[in-house]
């Protein structure tokens, strides 16, 4: 019995490596780019055995979109145990998307890697959009929580101007683009004629 439990929580970390090794892989290659084999020798695991664990791309693809969704979770919890306040809460994600400048500006994002790449490949194309729909909801949720009235489009707005930011970065290989575009967002989060952060008391 304990044998088995032993070989079972093997099998798990070696397959949390794989994915992990799979995230890093597409997000410097693409998927379309990145072998099967290659992800295998990413996470030090024999090219044999990967089958074991998937024995296609996209059920690998599949399974670095959870994994990205679970990151994302993650970050916004930990910005969640942070402050209550909303506006500080989307402060602190404009922080964290500026202090990334220079990862996105050399590879780009890998949420919007993922999405392109495994829209190209999976049958479940709504699947390859899920972490950055969750961030959306996110930045709806807290934009509501500060008073803005038009939180859901304002929510895509924020989104799309930091995606935005780290394509151009990518493209310009410049960081500089994406500390430029947030603190756009900072001026317009503190417009004075928005009633984004007039908090609910």
């Amino acid at each position: 019995m304990q044998q088995q439990a032993t070989t079972k929580k093997r099998a798990e970390v070696r397959r949390e490596r794989l994915v992990r090794a799979a995230t890093e892989q597409f997000h410097r290659h693409g998927v379309s780019a990145t072998a099967l084999a290659d992800v295998a020798r990413a996470a030090a695991v024999p090219p044999g055995n990967m089958f074991y664990y998937f024995r296609t791309k996209d059920s690998l693809a599949r399974a670095v979109v959870d994994e990205l969704v679970e990151r994302v979770e993650a970050m916004l919890t930990e910005i969640e145990g942070r402050t209550a306040a909303p506006s500080e809460r989307l402060r602190t994600l404009l922080d964290r998307a500026a202090g990334r400048g220079e990862a996105y500006a050399a590879l780009g994002c890998p949420l919007a890697g993922i999405a392109r790449d495994l829209r190209q490949l999976d049958d479940d194309p709504e699947r390859a959009g899920r972490p950055l729909q969750r961030l959306t909801s996110w930045v709806e949720k807290q934009l509501s929580k500060a008073g803005d009235l038009a939180a859901k489009r304002h929510a895509v707005f924020v989104v799309a101007a930091l995606q935005g930011a780290f394509v151009l970065a990518h493209a310009a290989a410049d960081p500089s683009i994406v500390a430029e575009v947030r603190r756009c967002l900072d001026e317009w989060l503190e417009a004075s004629d928005k009633p984004l952060l007039a908090e609910v008391r």
